[in-house]
């Protein structure tokens, strides 16, 4: 698996719609969009894990596109995996 930062989301993005754009890459097993506690609103990022690290390659070449993806992708490995 690998976790990624995805930043400047637009505020109206849902995780279907993030699960949905990055789906088109492969297998995504979880998307964490947080929300601001005093708003109700999503806070303009996501962390989005795949099933296979060879997705964020991939996605280097070939950045996604879509209504969510209007804004500029800024992506970078998040804190690395611990396994126990």
């Amino acid at each position: 698996n690998t976790k990624m930062y995805v930043g400047n989301l637009p505020f109206a993005a849902q995780e279907q719609d993030i699960r949905e754009l990055f789906s088109q890459y492969g297998g995504v097993t979880e998307v964490f969009l947080p929300m601001d506690r005093e708003s109700g609103r999503p806070r303009g990022f996501a962390f989005v894990t795949m099933d296979s690290a060879d997705t964020q390659g991939e996605m280097t070449s070939d950045p996604p596109t879509g209504v969510v993806a209007h804004k500029a992708w800024r992506k970078r490995r998040s804190a690395p995996d611990v396994i126990t």
